[in-house]
């Protein structure tokens, strides 16, 4: 992450509240900040409870976004041997009674453990679907290692489309996961098709390779909803972080993530919002760069409109 990214976000956080944290604040500050992702993720789920937002508090939820969104577009170590057999929970769904009973899984999450990589496979409901979503390739850990295809939407799955890029790119062909997913139904879909996922939810290995940690797009979406209670102050800070260039994987996500959050904002900020992106869209001289905020523009202003698809 730039450095002026950080200041930027820094920012962000004194604008949402000026107010200080207070004792049970800066136990949730430190439990942010802990090496334990379950440490984490319980106190992602504990700011709900905050009436305001201090700026405290703010600023760490950022560098916990940030962190987690780091976590995801990290590459695996070459070094690190993968347990071949897969740890499991006990509620996950073998592939083969998806496919024997497709009907009872249209629409209902369930989950499954295997390995994926990136794909570039388009068909049925997700014909066409090649700039809303990525295609991944999945194997069954076990059982009758069945395989499928899972599709996650962009604007939530950059970060770990990126590490499953970087992967590839050092030699690792697949990446371990536990996956929350669901069968789409759709016009397009065949009646007997079962093996074309929504994905809307990954868990990856912990650190001792022994279970799986804390589902991490709930974790972020979570922070994001939080995040969106900032007001109308906040918004220059936030359009500056979509409009830096965009740099790694990982800043991508991140620009991604200050999107959505924007367009989740209250009606008054968003309004700023857009202002100032169609503004930057005007005096741009640079084509690409008019198209990406063109881009960003279209998207929060779709923001909470039926036809608009939910992040979650």
């Amino acid at each position: 992450m730039h450095i002026r990214s950080n200041v930027v976000l820094v920012t962000i956080a004194l604008l949402c509240s000026s107010t200080q944290a207070d004792e049970n604040e800066i136990s949730l500050i430190e439990s942010l900040a802990s090496p334990n992702r379950e440490a984490r993720y319980e106190a992602i789920k504990s700011i709900s409870d905050l009436k305001t937002i201090s700026s405290a508090v703010a600023s760490a939820m950022f560098e916990t976004l940030r962190s987690e969104t780091t976590r995801l577009s990290e590459p695996a170590q070459k070094d690190k041997t993968v347990p071949q057999k897969l740890p499991k929970n006990g509620d996950e769904t073998s592939l083969v009674r998806v496919k024997a009973d497709p009907d009872l899984f249209i629409g209902k999450p369930f989950y499954i453990v295997g390995r994926a990589n990136l794909a570039d496979y388009w068909n049925y409901q997700y014909r066409n679907a090649e700039t809303t979503h990525y295609s991944i390739a999945f194997q069954e850990a076990d059982g009758a290692n069945e395989r499928a295809y899972l599709y996650l939407e962009r604007e939530k799955g950059r970060a770990f489309a990126d590490q499953l890029a970087k992967n590839a790119e050092n030699g690792i062909p697949s990446t371990p996961l536990r996956a929350k997913v669901t069968l789409v139904s759709g016009g397009s879909r065949a009646p007997d098709q079962w093996d074309m996922l929504e994905l809307m939810d990954i868990q990856l290995l912990s650190e001792d390779q022994k279970k799986w940690d804390p589902s991490a797009f709930e974790g972020i979406l979570m922070i994001v909803n939080e995040l969106k209670r900032c007001d109308k102050s906040a918004v220059p800070a936030f359009v500056e972080v979509l409009l830096a260039p965009p740099g790694t994987g990982t800043e991508q996500a991140f620009q991604s993530l200050a999107l959505v959050t924007v367009s989740r904002m209250n009606k008054t900020a968003k309004s700023a919002a857009l202002t100032s992106l169609k503004r930057a869209e005007r005096v741009s001289k640079i084509k690409d760069e008019k198209a990406r905020i063109a881009k960003m523009v279209a998207f929060i202003d779709a923001a909470g409109k039926p036809k608009r698809r939910d992040l979650d």
